[in-house]
């Protein structure tokens, strides 16, 4: 498990665990944005694709083309600047991708994506259906901390076992650790601003397409 180093769970933050999870059906993929026009730092989620795996279209087919900056599965479905709410209702694997708007990455010393208490505390049954948060190089392959540079990452969600554990009613945060990045002139990194965006695992969810 990538460590939350840093990130105490008093604030409603908990790692996603290492497990192994029933195998993902879909991907659903998601780019992150920001409009730079605007005074403060507002995200924008921006629709890529929900797609069925296969033995041909396979996890791994999808990761590295996300990774590798290709736009064959973020053709944009829309722009959407309020929350992001994922509609996860069978198993899935959820991938993030940061887009070239800003100078940011996934967090270089830290899990890229964290649970929040309704999804991951000691208590909750819903733990066991979240899986295997991870950072992804631009091959689409996994990559330890400590590097700086990643822009996309994922974990598995069982939609099919929540939805059998609490109903279509279930609605739980996730967090997404981002450094904002600051360069000197030559473009060495000379400090990173840590960020949470926290969009929501539902069932329904309201804004997939």
């Amino acid at each position: 498990m990538t460590k939350l180093k840093n990130l105490s769970t008093n604030g409603g933050i908990f790692p996603v665990p290492d497990a192994s999870i029933i195998k993902s059906t879909i991907a659903i993929v998601v780019e992150i944005g920001a409009d730079r026009r605007a005074r403060n730092l507002d995200i924008e989620y921006r629709w890529g694709s929900v797609t069925t795996l296969t033995s041909t279209m396979t996890e791994q087919t999808i990761l590295t083309s996300v990774a590798s900056g290709a736009s064959t599965y973020l053709g944009q479905i829309g722009s959407l600047t309020r929350r992001l709410t994922l509609n996860v209702a069978q198993p899935a694997l959820i991938i993030f991708r940061l887009s070239k708007d800003l100078d940011w990455q996934f967090s270089h010393d830290c899990s890229p994506i964290s649970l929040g208490e309704q999804a991951s505390s000691a208590n909750s049954p819903s733990r066991k259906y979240y899986a295997n948060a991870r950072r992804i190089d631009s091959n689409g392959n996994g990559i330890p901390d400590d590097l700086d540079g990643c822009m996309v990452a994922c974990f598995d969600c069982d939609g099919a076992g929540l939805t059998k554990l609490g109903g279509t009613g279930f609605s739980h945060p996730i967090n997404l650790h981002v450094d904002l990045v600051d360069r000197d002139r030559d473009g060495k990194i000379v400090r990173r601003l840590p960020i949470i965006i926290d969009p929501d695992v539902k069932n329904p969810g309201g804004t997939q397409p």
